[in-house]
């Protein structure tokens, strides 16, 4: 019990230093389970947490976490957060950030509908990562767009060739086809490889579109793919 004691307040002192630097950290002790109910031992000494970036109020990360071993986390999440507060706060507070999703390629996942920045993702390229996020829009047409309107699409895939998590990847290609100019970007999770097309009204190109696959063999042959 005195143990534990110690460990919590440790805890405490580490989450309030953790404010200042514009990391929100809300812990859950489980301490008002009832006591009559079984729990695992897993449950007995772990605890809940969720890690939000202050101005924003971005949610990064929530999880579970051996009480014991989450110091250990915390002292990381310190030594990041400086870091964490140069990338994110000039985004805008609707942009969808992660913090420590391994499931999520390096820097950018893209959907249909939006583009989600994993900001643990980083490797030395941190002022890179910066500029790119300057450009960043949630919605992934806008974003693509943005990107290779300001000619950022070769930094933007030098960028996460060279992240941590570099074979969980996006990339986006300008690709020209019977006179008609077309972005596409993929996505890949340690799932799936997802292509997407924008024509140049920046509407998606349909599958089943002839052209989409003449325009995947043409970049096959560009990028190897």
């Amino acid at each position: 019990m005195d143990n534990y004691k110690k460990i919590k307040e440790k805890i405490l002192n580490m989450v309030e230093q953790l404010k200042n630097k514009n990391i929100l950290v809300e812990v859950d002790f489980h301490e008002n389970r009832n006591k009559f109910s079984i729990y695992s031992t897993r449950d007995a000494n772990s605890l809940n947490y969720k890690v939000i970036y202050i101005p924003k109020k971005f949610l990064l990360k929530e999880d579970e976490y051996y009480i014991n071993k989450f110091p250990s986390f915390l002292s990381s999440l310190d030594s990041k957060a400086t870091k964490i507060d140069y990338l994110l706060k000039d985004l805008d507070k609707n942009s969808k950030v992660n913090f420590e999703n391994v499931k999520y390629n390096s820097y950018f996942h893209f959907t249909e509908n939006e583009v989600i920045v994993n900001i643990d993702s980083y490797g030395n390229d941190l002022d890179k990562f910066k500029e790119i996020l300057m450009y960043y829009n949630k919605n992934p047409k806008i974003f693509v767009r943005n990107i290779v309107s300001n000619n950022l699409s070769y930094d933007f895939n030098e960028l996460v060739k060279n992240g941590k998590m570099r074979y969980f990847k996006s990339n986006i290609y300008n690709v020209k086809l019977q006179g008609k100019k077309y972005i596409v970007f993929n996505t890949t999770d340690s799932f799936e490889k997802i292509m997407y097309i924008l024509d140049e009204e920046d509407n998606y190109m349909d599958i089943m579109d002839e052209k989409y696959i003449k325009i995947l063999k043409k970049l096959s042959l560009i990028n190897g793919l």
